[in-house]
């Protein structure tokens, strides 16, 4: 099914008071200002609303299961993109289920297969990583026990893998006496950056140590 939506702007956040209880929204807003959150949350991700809405925004279009699209009364079965910060209240609330972005799908996995750096990851999101395990506690049908469901922990699998496999490249670059790190540092993300500076600054004190110590 095609989704039409719009670009979500701040008045998206009518749509969240009509929904959630109070104490809900108080989490949600406290989670949305937090600085180091606020770029993984922004992702956007496609959603289905599994109970009738009302009031959503005109800023967030829907399309209902037979084509229409709305912005102000939502049938069950509609779909619509939202950013991660609306979308994991409403799951938890059960007002939406959440599916996984095309960028997080198994096509996406396999461009990293032959050479794990040569596409940028940084490209596709700077937190690709922290907004993929967010995403994988959202996607399919919790267990009784409130684990993650398959469809997560396939996910999870392949976030590890991909991360497993760029970080030995990542690694090995950086132990190359002369490489030019800058085109390497351009395809990183976030945690990713934080790991090679980690390993360089580390290799530097270790190499200080030896240097003293003969």
């Amino acid at each position: 099914m095609v989704v039409n939506v719009t670009v979500i702007v701040e008045n998206s956040i009518l749509f969240l008071l009509s929904l959630l209880p109070i104490t809900k929204l108080l989490e949600m807003i406290k989670s949305y200002f937090d600085l180091q959150d606020i770029t993984a949350n922004e992702e956007i991700v496609p959603v289905k609303f599994v109970v009738p809405s009302f009031n959503i925004g005109k800023d967030i279009i829907a399309r209902s299961s037979d084509g229409e699209s709305t912005s102000s009364e939502i049938s069950t079965g509609s779909t619509a993109r939202l950013p991660l910060w609306a979308a994991a209240p409403l799951r938890k609330e059960g007002y939406v289920a959440v599916h996984v972005p095309p960028k997080y799908t198994v096509v996406t996995f396999r461009e990293f297969k032959t050479d794990p750096l040569a596409p940028s990851l940084r490209h596709k999101s700077p937190t690709y990583y922290d907004t993929g395990l967010t995403i994988c506690r959202l996607i399919g049908n919790t267990t009784a026990g409130g684990h993650m469901s398959r469809e997560g922990n396939r996910l999870a699998a392949q976030l590890h893998r991909l991360y497993q496999l760029r970080y030995l490249k990542i690694i090995l670059s950086g132990a190359k006496k002369g490489f030019d790190l800058s085109d390497v540092k351009e395809k990183l993300t976030d945690s990713e950056r934080y790991l090679l500076e980690s390993y360089l600054s580390n290799r530097d004190r270790e190499q200080t140590w030896y240097s003293n110590a003969i």
